[in-house]
């Protein structure tokens, strides 16, 4: 599976990059914020996103909506996976459409469970 991680914190990167890595999946992009991961959607069209809830700019929330716009303007499906510190308001996950909300520290166990719901 082809991942795009969108993360402000270059711990929380590494770590998410090393725990796919592991699990046999090719990172194939790297964003600090929305805006730049907006560019590399388009480009990359990766299988699957991991968007960090809170980032500067836009949000993870406004972030998923772009996607979720975009999967329905071009009948495609990429999965998503929100990944916060923070529980995501209830309001907040009734506007966007995911595959797994995962929250930090993050492990490879919490990835690897992520994934095989994604796969069931």
């Amino acid at each position: 599976m082809k991942v795009l991680i969108v993360d402000d914190s270059l711990l929380a990167e590494h770590a998410i990059k090393s725990y796919f890595e592991k699990l046999g999946h090719e990172v194939v992009g790297l964003s600090k914020n929305g805006e730049e991961a907006k560019n590399k959607l388009l480009e990359l069209k990766p299988d699957l996103v991991t968007v960090d809830e809170v980032m500067p700019g836009m949000n993870g929330t406004e972030f998923v909506e772009i996607i979720n716009g975009l999967d329905k303007e071009n009948n495609t499906k990429t999965r998503v996976f929100i990944i916060s510190s923070d529980e995501i308001p209830q309001q907040n996950r009734e506007k966007i459409e995911v595959d797994s909300y995962i929250l930090k520290p993050i492990t490879l166990d919490k990835i690897k469970d992520a994934l095989e719901k994604i796969v069931a």
